[in-house]
């Protein structure tokens, strides 16, 4: 499955997954999830997550596998670096990791549930390297500025999504869902490895993914008017 989403006028991202589940006819399948993202002129991210995945009756499973994330520098602003006197807040990264994630589906119906409890959960633990950019270490002052800051860290990222349906007779049902993350590194997180929220997914009322944030909780209630089996 693949996915070009353009978020902004000047924001585009790719998205393709790939899952291949019950291979031989055993509760093993593979699971892939790539994605490439520029923000403009600022930064391009690219990011892929590959496991094994454990499938549970249903469709609940349990994955693990490995993330690698990186995230470069287009173009950079000597002047503004120069006039700060300290490294910008987005640098270029690599992060790798291991990563369990944990999906639950105890619902009535997958497409269009009326009770019943929807759980995705992501961990990741790893490796942070800051990498060091040519042009701002070649900027006169800065030739020692990555000293500090390239050894590599140890970083963890998390998400959890809950979804809980309550239902109203026959005609619908009321979805309470709290949704959070958080991005931990005792060195700190730079702006350009923040989670990306806002819009339909996430946070209605505002744009999609424009609010960046190293930590996020969003909790809603929403009640839902069913049409018919697969629409509200």
């Amino acid at each position: 499955m693949g996915n070009i989403k353009k978020l902004q006028p000047e924001n585009q991202e790719v998205i393709v997954k790939f899952s291949l589940p019950y291979i031989y006819n055993f509760a093993f399948g593979v699971d892939t999830d790539f994605r490439l993202f520029r923000n403009s002129n600022q930064h391009i991210d690219l990011f892929l997550t590959t496991g094994i995945q454990y499938l549970f009756k249903g469709l609940s499973n349990v994955k693990f596998g490995y993330h690698y994330k990186s995230s470069r520098l287009i173009d950079i602003n000597v002047e503004s670096i120069k006039n700060s006197g300290r490294l910008p807040s987005n640098l270029d990264i690599l992060y790798r990791s291991g990563v369990l994630s944990v999906q639950m589906l105890q619902t009535d119906y997958r497409f269009n549930p009326t009770k019943g409890l929807l759980l995705d959960f992501r961990c990741n633990i790893g490796q942070k390297v800051i990498l060091e950019n040519s042009v701002i270490s070649g900027i006169e002052g800065f030739e020692k500025a990555y000293d500090d800051v390239k050894k590599p860290t140890l970083q963890l990222e998390s998400e959890m999504d809950i979804q809980y349906f309550i239902p109203l007779k026959t005609y619908g049902t009321f979805r309470l869902r709290g949704m959070g993350g958080l991005k931990y590194n005792t060195f700190g997180i730079r702006q350009n490895e923040y989670f990306r929220i806002g819009g339909s997914a996430t946070l209605r009322g505002f744009d999609e993914e424009s609010i960046w944030t190293d930590r996020y909780f969003v909790l809603s209630g929403e009640f839902r008017l069913f049409l018919d089996r697969n629409s509200f």
